[in-house]
């Protein structure tokens, strides 16, 4: 029997932070908006993603994405909502970085 489809739901994070500078660590990856091209720095061990959802709003990038590392895999534990400030016309630097239940990409139709 498939498990029932609820209507509402939410992947929620409870007063976990953790934040750093990552300056010496920092790569960039190719990311289509509204169909250009822009480069978007995040922390080289953050950057094993395929971005499935762009959006930009006065400087401001909203991205879904999937964490493609084996053990994000096996936890179920692959979404990824990340929001990035942008730069200059052809740059974003990421300044938050949640993970998400696998669950919540599903449930957004992006998987």
């Amino acid at each position: 029997m498939e498990k029932e489809e609820r209507k509402f739901w939410i992947d929620c994070l409870h007063e976990k932070h953790e934040c750093w500078t990552y300056e010496r660590f920092r790569t960039t990856i190719p990311v289509t908006v509204k169909g250009r091209q822009v480069n978007l720095h995040l922390p080289s061990y953050l950057a094993e993603i395929e971005v499935l959802l762009a959006a930009e709003h006065d400087g401001i990038l909203f991205l879904l994405a999937r964490n493609l590392k084996e053990w994000a895999q096996k936890m179920e534990c692959d979404g990824v909502l990340m929001v990035a400030k942008k730069l200059d016309d052809e740059n974003y630097a990421v300044a938050i970085w949640h993970e998400l239940y696998g669950y919540a990409l599903k449930h957004l139709g992006l998987r």
